[in-house]
């Protein structure tokens, strides 16, 4: 969907979509089935990719979205290195996803945040017999083994530490955040 959005404004680029699921890589494939010839798609981990042999300055932007919150912390700080490698000098790393509060307060805040914009969409968008039925997804997220989201200060530390500079946080709404970063 972001790829998609992008590419629309700006066609002439060439996209690269990386995912560990062939479930994701297909959706990606059938929404962008009319502009194929400057996107190529692969097949990897995380993990296979920030071990793969890199290209120094390969990249003008890179972005994740809902996916790097599913590494525990040595393995994001293994991909931060491997983008900054990557990408141009002056190139931009930006992830759309998911942080973990900085206290349990703060996590019962954000969370009924996100509870309140789950109900209100619905409300907005004719489904007001649907308010409270997603109620449990925020604690079902939190008890999900997969999900490992860590802190958002201590990934921009991250990405400073690997080499980038002007990391910050563009936009944050309770544990969904907008961050990134330059090389």
């Amino acid at each position: 969907m972001i790829t998609k959005l992008i590419h629309d404004k700006a066609p002439n680029n060439n996209f690269y979509l990386v995912d560990a699921s062939e479930e994701m890589l297909s959706r990606a494939k059938a929404n962008l089935s009319e502009s194929k010839s400057n996107i190529s798609f692969s097949h990897l981990t995380f993990e296979d990719y920030s071990e793969s042999q890199s290209e120094d300055g390969k990249y003008d932007m890179v972005f994740s979205a809902n996916a790097i919150h599913n590494l525990d912390f040595t393995q994001k700080t293994a991909l931060f290195t491997k983008i900054y490698k990557e990408l141009k000098r002056g190139g931009l790393f930006l992830n759309i996803d998911v942080v973990h509060p900085s206290s349990a307060h703060s996590e019962e805040i954000q969370f009924e945040l996100w509870r309140n914009w789950m109900n209100e969409t619905l409300e907005i968008s004719g489904r007001g017999s649907e308010v409270g039925k997603y109620d449990d997804i925020p604690d079902r997220y939190k008890n999900n083994l997969e999900d490992r989201p860590s802190g958002l200060w201590e990934q921009l530390q991250t990405l400073s530490q690997c080499g980038f500079r002007d990391a910050d946080c563009f936009y944050k709404y309770g544990i969904f955040a907008v961050y990134g970063a330059t090389k």
